[in-house]
Formats: structure tokens, C-alpha cells, sequence
């Protein structure tokens, strides 16, 4: 399977997981805590790690590998994304323009 195939079903997992916490009517200020958490991860390791050997695969692999292994602490556990939605959250972040995600200036590998 495709990278950019892997990404569509973590993207669509995610957003599957952000129109549930809307149909339990969670407060929004829920769904942004959970977008910051994951954007702070990326952000975290992008600082750490990109800057040194900009290498763009390296980068995604490590941004979801972290994400999926993330605790989301202010979620009750009913409401805890699963691994696969972890990770398919910053990709809907990097699709929001006001938020600062981006993957590289190198090609990541297919």
C-alpha cells in the first residue's frame, strides 16, 4: 500500500473520531484541546528533529509514531482516540491553513 493511500484511511479515521465527539455534543473546546495535543507532538519533534537532517520521511515516521503512542490526558477514557485516529488528526491539521504543518522540502518515499 501507497504512503499517500495510508494517509487518506489515518485522514478519514480521524475524522470519523472528530464527528463523534460532536455527535456526544462534547464541548469544542474538547476537539481543540485534542488538536493541540497532537499539534504540539508534531510541533515538538519537527523542532527536534527536522531542522537537523531535513529529511521529510523520517519526519512522518516519526511524528506518528509518537502520536500513536500519545495519552491524551484530558479525554476521559470513553472518549480516547485510537491509534489510528491519533494519526490521521495532524493530517487534518495540515490541511487547516491556519495551522503551520508541513512535511518537508524533500520528497517523502512511495
Amino acid at each position: 500500500m501507497r504512503q499517500s493511500d495510508i494517509v487518506k484511511r489515518l485522514f478519514f479515521y480521524a475524522d470519523g473520531y472528530i464527528r463523534k465527539l460532536e455527535k456526544y455534543n462534547l464541548p469544542i473546546e474538547v476537539v481543540e484541546d485534542t488538536f493541540s495535543a497532537c499539534y504540539n507532538v508534531y510541533s515538538d519533534i519537527r523542532y527536534r528533529m527536522y531542522r537537523k537532517n531535513k529529511n521529510s520521511q523520517k519526519l512522518v515516521e516519526e511524528v506518528m509514531d509518537n502520536l500513536s503512542d500519545h495519552n491524551f490526558s484530558s479525554l476521559n477514557l470513553y472518549v480516547q482516540p485510537k491509534s489510528v485516529q491519533k494519526t490521521g488528526i495532524i493530517h487534518i491539521l495540515a490541511n487547516d491553513g491556519k495551522r503551520d504543518v508541513f512535511w518537508g522540502e524533500v520528497d517523502i518515499n512511495e
